[in-house]
């Protein structure tokens, strides 16, 4: 006798309902899919990662960074395509001019969506032809932005909130695709440091039904650059990956874009040091992206201050590391 679940020795757990669909299986015997990542630590093929973030904070151009530009500057990332959708808050346009600033692209496409047909995710004509796409394409991610634009109803209510992540999460298993879906923070959370998955906007199922959650914290600067870090706040599959900060700048032409990963600081973090903790701040972060390959110009329009600065900087990260 099996004394864990009683069965009888040598019965066949899919023999006992043959006329059901209720199949009894052995959770510790059954293959467990290999966890593969597209973007480390981000997505992952046949799951959900849902992401939010303040009213233009950049999380759409995060994700056009990370898909289009299929490097590892930010995070370890492998080669791909990926299918973009965009809704009210992204438009197709906005995609392109971005897409011209950052110059390169290494696989991200988008679509223009037909005005004669109902894009949601509740539409099987809509999302079959957004499978067959993806498994003719060869295609491992898709993005939807945002969630509200391809889900039919009440956003809050958590019903249909439900049905839409079932749709989503079919997608994602049936092609084996990564499946991103952007949102909102909810308002108020933009003062905060440190997110949860309350601060999800929208129904709380597209949070708690997702594999993986990030929010994006975002704070313009004095040099227009924008500072985000992205803070992982729900992580089913893996070990949640650490917050990574990056300046996202744009040349005063508006014709570049750069995205690199910083150690600045938010203005609520300066307020609590001192003007010399501050100096050293800067001081290190020079040092680390010197050493990282940028050069003085560069580093200078990462941190927004001046090229002799930086280079005054330079010297003195070089003298504190000798006597370190």
């Amino acid at each position: 006798m099996n004394k864990e679940l009683n069965i009888p020795e040598g019965v066949n757990l899919n023999d006992l309902n043959p006329d059901t669909w209720f199949s009894l299986s052995d959770p510790l015997k059954e293959p467990v899919p290999p966890l593969e990542f597209i973007i480390e630590g981000y997505c992952a093929k046949g799951l959900i990662t849902v992401i939010g973030g303040s009213a233009g904070s950049g999380k759409s151009l995060f994700n056009q960074l990370l898909f289009q530009k299929r490097n590892n500057e930010l995070l370890p990332t492998n080669k791909g395509k990926a299918i973009y959708f965009t809704g009210a808050d992204s438009s197709e346009i906005e995609l392109r001019r971005r897409a011209k600033a950052i110059k390169t692209n290494r696989g991200l496409y988008t679509v223009a969506l037909p005005e004669n047909l109902y894009c949601v995710v509740t539409n099987e004509v809509f999302m079959k032809e957004v499978e067959t796409q993806i498994l003719n394409g060869g295609f491992d991610a898709v993005i939807f932005d945002t969630i509200a634009d391809f889900h039919e109803g009440n956003l809050y209510e958590a019903e249909k909130a439900n049905i839409t992540m079932q749709h989503f999460t079919r997608l994602a298993r049936t092609t084996n695709t990564a499946v991103i879906l952007i949102t909102h923070t909810r308002k108020g959370s933009k003062i905060k440091s440190k997110y949860d998955v309350e601060d999800i906007s929208d129904s709380r199922i597209f949070a708690t039904k997702a594999d993986f959650v990030f929010g994006l914290r975002s704070e313009y600067q004095s040099d227009k650059s924008n500072l985000i870090e992205l803070q992982c706040i729900k992580s089913r599959s893996a070990q949640a990956m650490p917050p990574l900060r990056a300046s996202i700048h744009y040349d005063s032409f508006m014709s570049q874009l750069k995205i690199s990963k910083t150690d600045r600081l938010f203005s609520v973090e300066l307020e609590t040091q001192s003007k010399e903790e501050q100096r050293l701040h800067k001081i290190n972060e020079v040092g680390r992206l010197i050493n990282d390959g940028h050069s003085v110009r560069e580093v200078s329009e990462i941190i927004g201050i001046a090229t002799g600065t930086v280079s005054n900087y330079k010297k003195q990260f070089e003298q504190l590391s000798q006597t370190q």
